[in-house]
């Protein structure tokens, strides 16, 4: 860590002047923005379908309720949850019936709306 003096960090400075830990995420993702955008949009390759599954994730539905809204094939939503899982794009909401949802840090980022509109959703 960078030295300011003796006893003060930058870590020290900076948390004198947030009131939360939401605050500090806030100034991290905001320091990394540009990165993260730009790390997840790369994430879906050319993948429309991708695109779409992300964008249908809301904690909710399980992975055949994706493929019916989505008129996908389970198997190929499971496929692509599988990609959005191992990007670390999407987390498990809980362990019943498998629901799915985007991890908060892109929300906060807006990666949802530049998903949308890179592949024209």
């Amino acid at each position: 860590m960078i030295e300011l003096s003796e006893d003060k960090t930058i870590l020290d400075m900076i948390l004198l002047h947030v009131c939360s830990i939401e605050d500090i995420l806030a100034l991290l993702l905001l320091e990394k923005h540009e990165t993260l955008v730009s790390q997840g949009i790369a994430s879906f390759g050319t993948s429309k379908k991708r695109a779409e599954v992300y964008l249908i994730l809301d904690g909710k539905l399980s992975a055949t309720e994706i493929g019916r809204k989505l008129r996908m094939k389970r198997p190929n939503v499971s496929i692509e949850i599988k990609n959005l899982l191992d990007c670390g794009l999407i987390e498990l909401s809980n362990g019943a019936g498998s629901p799915y949802r985007r991890r908060k840090c892109y929300e906060l980022i807006g990666l949802p709306e530049k998903v949308a509109s890179e592949f024209k959703l």
